[in-house]
């Protein structure tokens, strides 16, 4: 399911331009460590709906195709956080 998860977010994350810079902007080395941290996150403070869509917070996780507004809307408003992780 995580690798159902990322893909879709990936795929998604591809066709936003707009979000994929901001993606590149805080690791141009590698916009995919952004999802690692993300889930850093979400498994310390897993109280946004993002959370729903890890295998590893919830137990019986959603379907990963609702996730991409939940995943933008979460990195956008905890931007500062990534780039105090290095992100």
């Amino acid at each position: 399911m995580a690798r159902a998860l990322y893909e879709h977010l990936m795929r998604a994350m591809v066709d936003d331009d707009e979000f994929l810079a901001f993606a590149v902007e805080r690791n141009p080395a590698t916009p995919l460590r952004l999802f690692f941290v993300v889930h850093y996150l979400q498994l310390k403070r897993p109280e946004w709906p993002l959370a729903g869509y890890f295998q590893s917070i919830a137990p019986d996780p959603a379907p990963p195709e609702h996730a991409y507004p939940h995943f933008k809307a979460y990195c956008l408003a905890h931007a500062a956080e990534f780039s105090a992780s290095g992100t």
